[in-house]
């Protein structure tokens, strides 16, 4: 499992987004695996969707700086 608490990465992305900047493009698609994997547990796709969306809405500029990622 990524974490054993998955909701962590959302409080993150709401407080701390700046502290992904360097490695937001790893998490971001890392997440993008997770909520569109079907293997993964159904508790946690949810989450990473609700990370994805937590991210794009706080820290706009950060997501379209990682590249390739608004064309996913």
């Amino acid at each position: 499992m990524l974490c054993s608490n998955p909701q962590a990465f959302i409080e993150l992305a709401e407080m701390q987004a700046k502290l992904l900047r360097e490695c937001a493009g790893e998490v971001l698609n890392a997440m993008m695996t997770i909520a569109s994997t079907g293997s993964v547990d159904e508790n946690v796709r949810p989450l990473a969707v609700e990370f994805l969306l937590t991210l794009t809405e706080v820290a706009p500029k950060l997501v379209k700086k990682v590249q390739g990622f608004s064309q996913n």
